[in-house]
């Protein structure tokens, strides 16, 4: 009886750890440049903007990696990206409908 359960419990040990290795692996592939790319192609598919009006800043909260700042004057968009390489946040103004 003990036979089974310890395979089982082996083969959930090694799922996991598959699943963590990957999860780690595409973490660690993320770099700054290719976050700061998705949030200027989002505020350029939001806004009809330029990407070159974007720029990032280090985040000023621990969960928050980076603020990458698309527009000039008041205009300004701030997306807020964690450290998951996903866009937490959007503030600024509001494309027009």
């Amino acid at each position: 009886m003990r036979r089974p359960v310890t395979w089982i419990v082996g083969l959930l040990c090694l799922v996991a750890a598959a699943l963590g290795l990957r999860l780690g692996l595409t973490q660690s592939r993320m770099d700054d440049a290719a976050l700061i790319e998705r949030a200027a192609e989002a505020y350029q598919r939001e806004t009809g903007g330029a990407r070159t009006d974007c720029a990032a800043v280090p985040g000023q909260d621990a969960a928050i990696r980076l603020e990458v700042r698309c527009g000039a004057g008041t205009a300004i968009r701030v997306f807020t990206v964690d450290h998951l390489g996903q866009v937490a946040r959007v503030t600024g103004d509001a494309p027009e409908t």
